[in-house]
């Protein structure tokens, strides 16, 4: 049996990677997208298996604790991991999955499995990143400010690990996320 392909998409927050992620899985309904687990509230809209696993910290911490994740991680104080066993029993029965991580949990990925795919999301501008975080429902000042100033050092870091760089332009949705199926397509084939 063919084995599948991991493709993993970051970005900074607010740069639309959750908006691109769920284009790319209606246009490609054989891409499945992995749930990651999380210690964070549940925000307006979200649901939990579809969005996150959302789980207590206490019960995150004790998967910690038996290996249950491929990769996790503590991100504005909240703990954010990724089921190794999830990943790897969907890629040796042929799918591919579509993981959207941060960019710790992109390189760590990109260490313990090599072959999987890096996409790093861009924005267009730093004004424009500074625009979608306050746009968010509950946006604090101070919290603006560090995930701007986070943004910055993981745009380095995704230029260099990342095997597709793509600009999330306001308004041009729809060319990044088509950037991104010719890539997808591009690997499978």
């Amino acid at each position: 049996m063919k084995k599948g392909h991991l493709f993993i998409l970051s970005g900074p927050s607010a740069v639309g990677k959750t908006t691109i992620a769920l284009n790319l899985l209606n246009i490609m309904p054989d891409l499945k997208r992995a749930v990651t687990y999380t210690s964070r509230a549940m925000r307006p809209g979200e649901e939990n298996g579809v969005h996150y696993n959302f789980i207590s910290e206490d019960d995150f911490k004790r998967k910690v604790t038996n290996n249950f994740f491929i990769e996790w991680a503590e991100n504005y104080t909240k703990l954010y991991g990724t089921a190794a066993g999830d990943i790897r029993e969907r890629i040796n029965s042929g799918q591919s999955v579509l993981l959207v991580n941060d960019i710790k949990g992109m390189e760590t990925i990109k260490t313990a499995m090599p072959e999987a795919n890096a996409i790093f999301i861009l924005p267009e501008s730093q004004d424009q990143l500074k625009a979608r975080l306050m746009s968010r429902p509950k946006a604090l000042e101070r919290d603006i400010h560090v995930r701007l100033a986070e943004a910055n050092s993981e745009i380095r870091k995704g230029r260099e690990i990342a095997d597709l760089l793509v600009i999330n332009r306001e308004n041009r949705l729809e060319e990044a996320v088509q950037e991104i199926v010719s890539f997808i397509q591009s690997r499978r084939s």
